[in-house]
C-alpha cells in the first residue's frame, strides 16, 4: 500500500494504493476506527527533531458499529480532510515560529485487535509523502 498527499488550499486529498492483487480493508471514517486512525505529522524543516501532530479531536460516540472501506487490487481510494471542519485539534502545532519552513504528512495507523482479525482490516503505520510549505501559518490561517 502506498499514501499520496496533496492539497489544493482548501483541503488535503490523501489517495490510498493499493499494489497488490487483492483487495484490502481499511477502517472507515464512520467508526472510531477509521476516524482516528488518520492524522498529520508536522515537521520542521530545519530542525528535524521539532515536530507535531494534527489529531481528531475526542467525539463521543453514539453508535460505533465497525465497518471498512474496500480498496480494489490495483485500485486507489482518495480521502479528503477538511482541517478547517472543526474536528481537528490543531494547537500542538502552535509551536512553530511565523515564516518557519515546515512539511506536512498524513500518517494511517491502524492497531491489531479482535474486530481487524474479524473484518480482515490492514494494520500497521503508514505515512505518506511530505507537502513542504513556506511557514505554518499557511495551515492556521486556512484551517482554523
Amino acid at each position: 500500500m502506498e499514501l499520496f498527499l496533496s492539497y489544493n488550499h482548501t483541503a488535503f486529498h490523501l489517495e490510498v494504493r493499493n499494489l497488490t492483487s487483492q483487495k484490502i480493508n481499511l477502517w472507515s471514517q464512520k467508526c472510531s476506527g477509521g476516524y482516528y486512525a488518520f492524522y498529520f505529522k508536522v515537521s520542521s524543516m530545519a530542525d528535524t527533531k521539532k515536530a507535531c501532530f494534527i489529531r481528531r479531536k475526542e467525539i463521543f460516540w453514539t453508535v460505533n458499529i465497525p465497518s471498512v472501506d474496500s480498496v480494489g487490487a490495483n485500485k486507489s481510494l482518495t480521502y479528503n480532510f477538511h482541517l478547517h471542519d472543526k474536528t481537528w485539534d490543531l494547537n500542538e502545532c502552535r509551536i512553530f515560529k511565523p515564516g518557519e519552513e515546515i512539511k506536512v504528512s498524513c500518517i494511517l495507523e491502524i492497531k491489531s485487535d479482535e474486530d481487524t482479525l474479524d473484518m480482515n482490516v490492514l494494520t500497521g503505520v503508514f505515512e505518506s509523502n511530505a507537502i513542504d510549505f513556506d511557514s505554518i501559518q499557511r495551515i492556521l490561517t486556512h484551517f482554523n
